[in-house]
């Protein structure tokens, strides 16, 4: 009336599976939630360097670096007139 020995090695087989897929599914939000968290730092470091260049005059056309808390982080400045259009006088 017990559990045959295949019945018990199919049941382990579907739940190693299904523990495999759970991982992958975990490890995978891991990454997601890594990968936000560096958009993230990004968008706030970009917002930062704007801040700083309102207080700044535009003179210097072109300039790059990284950020000293984020290294890993680089920005560039490249900075050009708007040429539209609109701006022909007609």
């Amino acid at each position: 009336q017990g559990f045959s020995l295949l019945e018990v090695i199919v049941a382990l087989a579907i739940m190693a599976a299904g523990f495999l897929i759970l991982m992958k599914l975990f490890s995978g939000s891991i990454r997601s939630v890594d990968l936000s968290d560096q958009y993230m730092k990004a968008v706030m470091l970009g917002n930062s360097k704007l801040a700083e260049l309102e207080l700044v005059d535009f003179r210097t056309n072109e300039d790059s670096g990284t950020f000293e808390s984020h290294d890993r982080f680089q920005w560039e400045l490249d900075v050009r007139p708007y040429e539209s259009p609109l701006n022909d006088g007609g």
